[in-house]
Protein backbone atom coordinates (compact mmCIF):
# COMPACT_ATOMS: atom_id res chain seq x y z
CA UNK A 1 0.00 0.00 0.00
CA UNK A 2 1.35 3.34 -1.21
CA UNK A 3 2.12 5.89 1.67
CA UNK A 4 1.10 8.81 -0.85
CA UNK A 5 -2.90 9.03 -1.32
CA UNK A 6 -1.92 10.77 -4.79
CA UNK A 7 -0.40 7.81 -6.24
CA UNK A 8 -3.87 5.61 -5.14
CA UNK A 9 -5.18 3.64 -8.15
CA UNK A 10 -2.18 4.48 -9.93
CA UNK A 11 -0.32 2.14 -12.37
CA UNK A 12 2.96 1.01 -11.28
CA UNK A 13 4.95 2.32 -14.33
CA UNK A 14 2.99 6.14 -14.06
CA UNK A 15 3.82 6.43 -10.27
CA UNK A 16 7.52 5.30 -10.99
CA UNK A 17 7.79 8.07 -13.28
CA UNK A 18 6.52 10.54 -11.13
CA UNK A 19 8.15 9.65 -8.40
CA UNK A 20 11.61 9.32 -9.99
CA UNK A 21 11.13 12.82 -11.42
CA UNK A 22 9.89 14.07 -8.03
CA UNK A 23 13.42 12.35 -6.21
CA UNK A 24 15.47 13.99 -8.97
CA UNK A 25 14.01 17.81 -8.13
CA UNK A 26 14.10 17.17 -4.52
CA UNK A 27 17.74 15.47 -4.14
CA UNK A 28 19.51 18.52 -4.29
CA UNK A 29 17.70 20.41 -2.06
CA UNK A 30 14.49 19.16 0.14
CA UNK A 31 13.41 22.37 0.99
CA UNK A 32 12.67 23.31 -2.34
CA UNK A 33 9.09 24.98 -2.18
CA UNK A 34 6.64 23.60 -4.45
CA UNK A 35 6.52 27.23 -6.64
CA UNK A 36 10.03 26.80 -7.08
CA UNK A 37 9.90 23.79 -9.27
CA UNK A 38 8.31 23.18 -12.34
CA UNK A 39 6.49 20.12 -11.99
CA UNK A 40 3.01 18.99 -14.16
CA UNK A 41 0.37 16.16 -14.17
CA UNK A 42 1.01 13.14 -11.37
CA UNK A 43 4.09 14.76 -10.18
CA UNK A 44 3.01 17.78 -9.36
CA UNK A 45 0.12 15.78 -7.43
CA UNK A 46 3.04 14.19 -5.51
CA UNK A 47 5.07 17.41 -4.80
CA UNK A 48 2.03 19.20 -3.40
CA UNK A 49 1.51 16.35 -1.20
CA UNK A 50 4.81 15.93 0.14
CA UNK A 51 5.11 19.89 0.69
CA UNK A 52 1.70 19.62 2.84
CA UNK A 53 2.15 16.18 4.83
CA UNK A 54 6.04 16.10 5.18
CA UNK A 55 7.15 19.37 5.58
CA UNK A 56 8.17 18.98 8.78
CA UNK A 57 10.09 15.57 8.80
CA UNK A 58 13.76 15.31 8.49
CA UNK A 59 15.66 14.97 4.98
CA UNK A 60 16.46 11.31 5.63
CA UNK A 61 13.19 10.17 6.03
CA UNK A 62 11.48 12.15 3.22
CA UNK A 63 14.33 9.86 0.98
CA UNK A 64 13.67 6.89 2.88
CA UNK A 65 9.38 7.17 2.44
CA UNK A 66 10.44 7.98 -1.57
CA UNK A 67 12.91 5.34 -1.81
CA UNK A 68 10.52 2.60 -0.89
CA UNK A 69 7.73 4.20 -2.76
CA UNK A 70 9.92 3.98 -5.84
CA UNK A 71 11.24 0.63 -5.08
CA UNK A 72 7.56 -0.85 -4.38
CA UNK A 73 5.85 0.79 -8.02
CA UNK A 74 9.41 -0.71 -9.35
CA UNK A 75 8.94 -4.37 -7.98
CA UNK A 76 5.25 -4.82 -9.08
CA UNK A 77 6.27 -5.45 -12.48
CA UNK A 78 10.06 -6.41 -12.81
CA UNK A 79 12.47 -8.74 -10.74
CA UNK A 80 13.78 -7.58 -7.49
CA UNK A 81 17.10 -8.02 -8.37
CA UNK A 82 17.36 -6.59 -11.15
CA UNK A 83 15.38 -3.55 -9.64
CA UNK A 84 17.66 -3.22 -6.58
CA UNK A 85 20.54 -2.65 -9.63
CA UNK A 86 18.80 -0.28 -11.47
CA UNK A 87 17.81 1.87 -8.77
CA UNK A 88 21.13 1.42 -6.91
CA UNK A 89 22.71 2.86 -9.85
CA UNK A 90 20.13 5.45 -10.54
CA UNK A 91 21.23 6.39 -6.76
CA UNK A 92 17.36 5.88 -5.36
CA UNK A 93 18.20 2.92 -3.14
CA UNK A 94 18.33 3.57 0.52
CA UNK A 95 21.88 3.63 1.95
CA UNK A 96 21.42 0.53 4.10
CA UNK A 97 19.94 -1.35 0.47
CA UNK A 98 23.61 -0.98 -0.70
CA UNK A 99 26.76 -4.40 -0.66
CA UNK A 100 29.56 -2.65 0.23
CA UNK A 101 33.33 -3.25 -0.92
CA UNK A 102 36.46 -1.42 -0.52
CA UNK A 103 38.96 -0.20 -2.62
CA UNK A 104 42.56 -1.78 -2.44
CA UNK A 105 43.94 1.58 -1.93
CA UNK A 106 41.43 2.38 0.95
CA UNK A 107 42.61 -1.30 2.35
CA UNK A 108 45.83 -0.55 2.58
CA UNK A 109 46.02 2.92 4.03
CA UNK A 110 43.23 1.43 6.76
CA UNK A 111 45.50 1.54 9.40
CA UNK A 112 47.07 5.27 8.78
CA UNK A 113 43.23 6.95 8.63
CA UNK A 114 42.11 4.94 11.86
CA UNK A 115 39.44 3.42 10.00
CA UNK A 116 38.15 -0.25 9.76
CA UNK A 117 35.96 -1.34 7.81
CA UNK A 118 33.15 -2.35 10.20
CA UNK A 119 33.24 1.78 10.76
CA UNK A 120 32.53 2.23 7.39
CA UNK A 121 30.42 -0.25 6.90
CA UNK A 122 28.04 1.12 9.92
CA UNK A 123 28.89 4.69 8.40
CA UNK A 124 26.99 3.26 5.22
CA UNK A 125 24.05 1.35 6.41
CA UNK A 126 23.34 3.75 9.08
CA UNK A 127 24.33 6.90 7.82
CA UNK A 128 23.33 10.45 9.32
CA UNK A 129 23.01 12.19 6.15
CA UNK A 130 23.86 10.89 2.15
CA UNK A 131 24.13 12.38 -1.30
CA UNK A 132 24.17 9.94 -4.83
CA UNK A 133 25.47 12.21 -7.01
CA UNK A 134 23.75 11.88 -10.40
CA UNK A 135 26.75 12.85 -13.27
CA UNK A 136 24.53 11.16 -15.77
CA UNK A 137 22.21 14.33 -15.23
CA UNK A 138 24.87 16.80 -16.84
CA UNK A 139 25.83 14.14 -19.74
CA UNK A 140 28.29 11.74 -18.20
CA UNK A 141 28.25 8.42 -18.23
CA UNK A 142 30.45 7.14 -15.36
CA UNK A 143 32.15 8.00 -12.07
CA UNK A 144 28.68 7.73 -10.22
CA UNK A 145 29.54 9.11 -6.60
CA UNK A 146 27.89 8.48 -3.11
CA UNK A 147 28.99 10.72 0.04
CA UNK A 148 27.92 9.42 3.19
CA UNK A 149 28.41 10.79 7.10
CA UNK A 150 28.35 10.01 10.28
CA UNK A 151 28.00 11.87 13.12
CA UNK A 152 30.44 10.88 16.13
CA UNK A 153 29.70 12.70 18.88
CA UNK A 154 30.09 10.27 21.82
CA UNK A 155 33.54 9.77 21.19
CA UNK A 156 36.32 11.46 22.91
CA UNK A 157 36.70 14.28 19.85
CA UNK A 158 33.43 14.05 18.89
CA UNK A 159 33.91 13.96 14.72
CA UNK A 160 32.37 13.55 11.09
CA UNK A 161 33.19 9.80 9.15
CA UNK A 162 33.14 10.75 5.55
CA UNK A 163 32.94 8.21 3.11
CA UNK A 164 33.47 8.63 -0.79
CA UNK A 165 32.60 5.26 -2.91
CA UNK A 166 31.48 4.86 -6.40
CA UNK A 167 28.27 3.28 -6.98
CA UNK A 168 27.90 0.71 -9.39
CA UNK A 169 24.40 -0.77 -9.44
CA UNK A 170 23.65 -1.44 -5.94
CA UNK A 171 27.09 -2.05 -4.71
CA UNK A 172 29.31 1.14 -3.47
CA UNK A 173 32.81 0.55 -3.85
CA UNK A 174 34.89 2.68 -1.03
CA UNK A 175 37.63 4.76 -2.28
CA UNK A 176 37.74 7.61 0.41
CA UNK A 177 37.65 7.67 4.63
CA UNK A 178 38.46 10.15 6.77
CA UNK A 179 37.49 11.44 10.38
CA UNK A 180 36.86 15.09 9.96
CA UNK A 181 36.99 17.11 13.38
CA UNK A 182 35.10 20.22 13.51
CA UNK A 183 37.84 21.57 15.56
CA UNK A 184 40.45 21.68 12.78
CA UNK A 185 38.11 21.54 9.28
CA UNK A 186 35.01 24.47 9.53
CA UNK A 187 32.08 22.20 8.75
CA UNK A 188 29.96 23.61 11.50
CA UNK A 189 28.01 25.79 8.92
CA UNK A 190 27.89 22.50 6.53
CA UNK A 191 24.49 21.41 5.99
CA UNK A 192 24.92 17.90 3.65
CA UNK A 193 27.24 15.78 2.55
CA UNK A 194 28.75 17.82 -0.05
CA UNK A 195 29.15 20.77 1.75
CA UNK A 196 31.75 18.64 4.47
CA UNK A 197 33.42 17.49 1.27
CA UNK A 198 33.96 20.86 0.17
CA UNK A 199 35.21 22.28 3.17
CA UNK A 200 37.66 19.67 3.55
CA UNK A 201 39.23 20.24 0.15
CA UNK A 202 39.02 24.10 0.80
CA UNK A 203 41.23 23.58 3.77
CA UNK A 204 43.51 20.82 2.32
CA UNK A 205 43.18 20.93 -1.42
CA UNK A 206 45.73 22.46 -4.03
CA UNK A 207 44.58 24.55 -6.37
CA UNK A 208 43.69 23.00 -10.20
CA UNK A 209 42.71 24.30 -13.10
CA UNK A 210 39.52 23.71 -15.24
CA UNK A 211 40.66 25.21 -18.68
CA UNK A 212 40.63 28.55 -17.70
CA UNK A 213 39.33 28.25 -14.10
CA UNK A 214 41.64 27.41 -11.13
CA UNK A 215 40.21 26.51 -8.12
CA UNK A 216 39.91 23.74 -5.67
CA UNK A 217 36.54 22.15 -5.89
CA UNK A 218 34.72 21.59 -9.07
CA UNK A 219 31.27 19.63 -9.27
CA UNK A 220 29.96 18.25 -12.33
CA UNK A 221 32.39 19.84 -14.73
CA UNK A 222 33.31 18.46 -18.05
CA UNK A 223 35.53 20.16 -20.05
CA UNK A 224 37.12 19.33 -23.59
CA UNK A 225 40.36 21.23 -22.63
CA UNK A 226 43.36 20.25 -20.47
CA UNK A 227 43.11 19.85 -16.36
CA UNK A 228 45.47 19.66 -13.76
CA UNK A 229 47.19 20.48 -10.55
CA UNK A 230 47.67 23.84 -11.19
CA UNK A 231 51.56 25.42 -11.77
CA UNK A 232 51.59 21.88 -13.95
CA UNK A 233 50.43 20.72 -17.08
CA UNK A 234 47.90 17.68 -17.76
CA UNK A 235 47.05 16.43 -21.36
CA UNK A 236 44.16 14.32 -20.13
CA UNK A 237 40.88 15.67 -22.33
CA UNK A 238 37.01 15.91 -21.73
CA UNK A 239 37.40 14.06 -17.99
CA UNK A 240 35.23 13.88 -15.57
CA UNK A 241 36.34 16.39 -13.21
CA UNK A 242 34.54 15.03 -9.85
CA UNK A 243 36.08 11.60 -10.20
CA UNK A 244 39.40 13.45 -10.94
CA UNK A 245 39.89 14.97 -7.49
CA UNK A 246 40.76 12.64 -4.82
CA UNK A 247 44.06 12.13 -6.34
CA UNK A 248 44.50 15.57 -5.41
CA UNK A 249 43.44 15.75 -1.45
Amino acid sequence: MTALQSLNGIGSQEAFEALTSVTQLLLPNPNLNEDEVATSGLASSVMAEIHQRYKDCQPGELYEMLSNEITRAALAESDEQQVQYRLGEQGYLWSNKYKVSFSPDLLDSMHELNVRKTHIEDAVHNADDFAHLLPQQYGANENALSLFVKFLSKTKVPHVLLILASRKGDEINVSFALRVIPSVVPIQEAKTPLDVLQALVDNYGVDVFVGDEIGKFFLYKRTNKSFGIAGQTSSQKDADILGELPPFL
